[in-house]
């Protein structure tokens, strides 16, 4: 009889567990449905992160292997899960109050971890850790975190795509990111680098190595190979293009022959990941069909109810928040084409210009003029943002593009106070270019990224509106002098200026 009792109880836990399982994923897909919908419409509409689309199912179905470890697991929920949950919460509320994708995105690795932890403990996180970590691939902020890796990977290229055409017998000179041949010159621009498209190769290559291969090194060896070879097959990329450009086969290098910046890369890395695979695989022996397999008729555990109805509760209030709570639009208190036309003894030349700024950005607001006297020619620039949401954000990737070798200086105003600003110079094409830029929030000048996300954070939370500023001002440098005294004179005197249109 006891041994009847115990057959019929292992389906029933096991369903009990699926059903656990279901509803915390169904509560986190509630919680996160905006974050979601917004990583699929980048999948769906930059092909650097098309594999987005594949990292669920592949989750899914390392999880699925994992099976026959999960039986017979013990579970007894683990309270060290909760302050996890509620770190990956509040950090979705904040990102989402300042706009901050990247946020959002570890928030929800957090939540996800923090979710099975709570419910169901330790032992069956640490069996599911590899395929929950996996699932960082979907998210979109890989851009942040190999942003410096871009420059590097663009001068590797240009080298080795310089040397491989001087060994073709073409005459080619490189300088820096740049290639010069007698007919034209080439840039192995940013989008070029190949760095991007590094991130899929390892989005497939990781869970390729993991299943296929036993030992780290195999996997290690297997993934770093497929890497190594797409730096290279980029910087053959630079060098056919090179080669075509010499002999005027080449087209237009931005049009249909653009494939040639990126598919390339991916192939290689695909090519040297299955080969590999194949190579690395043998004298292994069979594969064992998973960790923990052997246990195939334990019954799978069953949480507690207690720890699941906090998570549910807490994912659904925390999805509510965040869908039904909105800030209002901040305007402007005056249009900011009434801004003075003499500004420290400039006066503003001709009609303003497109605001370049502002269609870039998105920004609701700009404006772009020009002010010359005394030999000084200095650009403004303005993006105001009435509200900010994701991909409207003040603190972005091109406005992060700005920071990059950029250094914090004060100024003084012309109302005898200092403000905090930044100064970037540029060189390039035999000019240099000194630009000092800031952010305006709620009536303070921010110079740091971060102070503008907590500000933007803080503003939103208190109910105050996202609104926001970001100013640019630059010249040329004159008679090979820096017009340090004059941007930073203009800067002093414009800035409280802005104050009175930007709220």
């Amino acid at each position: 009889m006891g041994a009847a009792e115990k057959t019929t109880a292992a389906p029933s836990e096991g369903a009990m567990t699926v059903i656990q399982a279901a509803l915390v994923s169904l509560g986190v897909f509630f919680c996160y449905i905006s974050l979601l919908s917004t990583l699929a419409v980048t999948w769906w509409t930059n092909p650097v992160y098309s594999h987005g689309f594949l990292i669920p199912f592949i989750s899914a179905y390392l999880i699925r292997r994992k099976a026959g470890s999960l039986k017979g697991t013990p579970v007894s929920g683990g309270l060290w899960g909760a302050p996890l949950l509620a770190t990956g919460l509040a950090a979705f509320i904040i990102g989402r109050a300042a706009g901050v994708l990247a946020l959002e995105e570890l928030s929800l690795m957090l939540t996800m971890l923090g979710a099975v932890a709570f419910v169901f403990g330790w032992p069956v996180l640490k069996a599911v850790l590899f395929p929950l970590l996996y699932l960082a691939f979907m998210l979109t902020s890989w851009g942040e975190l190999t942003e410096g890796l871009h420059y590097p990977f663009q001068n590797f290229s240009a080298g080795v795509g310089a040397k491989l055409l001087q060994v073709m017998h073409i005459p080619a000179y490189r300088e820096s990111i740049y290639i010069e041949l007698p007919n034209i010159t080439l840039e192995v621009a940013k989008v070029c680098s190949g760095v991007n498209y590094l991130v899929s190769v390892a989005a497939i290559g990781v869970p390729l190595a993991y299943v296929a291969l036993r030992g780290w090194w195999r996997r290690v060896a297997l993934v770093a190979g497929a890497l190594i070879m797409s730096v290279l097959a980029n910087a053959a990329r630079v060098t056919l293009i090179g080669f075509l450009a010499y002999h005027n086969l080449a087209g237009d290098l931005h049009g249909p022959l653009h494939v040639l910046h990126a598919m390339v890369v991916s192939f290689a890395g695909y090519i040297v990941l299955f080969a590999g695979v194949w190579i690395l695989s043998r004298g292994e022996g069979g594969r064992k069909a998973e960790d923990g397999a052997q246990d195939k008729h334990g019954a799978f555990p069953a949480a507690r109810n207690a720890p699941l109805i906090i998570t549910l509760v807490l994912l659904v209030v925390a999805g509510l928040f965040v869908s039904f709570r909105s800030n209002p639009p901040v305007p402007l208190k005056e249009d900011l084409r009434m801004l003075p036309l003499m500004v420290n003894g400039l006066a503003a030349a001709g009609a303003d210009m497109p605001d370049q700024m502002r269609k870039e950005s998105g920004a609701d607001q700009g404006l772009t003029r020009r002010y010359r006297g005394a030999g000084v020619d200095i650009t403004l620039n303005i993006g105001y943002f009435e509200s900010q949401s994701q991909g409207r954000e003040l603190v972005n990737f091109r406005s992060s593009a700005f920071h990059n070798g950029a250094a914090p200086i004060r100024i003084k105003l012309s109302t005898g106070a200092e403000a905090a600003v930044n100064k970037k110079t540029i060189e390039a094409g035999g000019r240099r270019t000194t630009t000092l830029f800031w952010y305006m929030i709620n009536g303070r000048v921010v110079a740091g990224r971060y102070d503008v996300i907590f500000h933007t954070a803080f503003n939103s939370l208190m109910g105050r509106g996202t609104g926001g500023a970001f100013v640019t001002i630059n010249a040329e440098d004159l008679d090979g002098a820096e017009p340090k005294e004059a941007l930073e004179g203009f800067a002093g005197a414009m800035i409280p200026e802005l104050t009175r249109f930007i709220p």
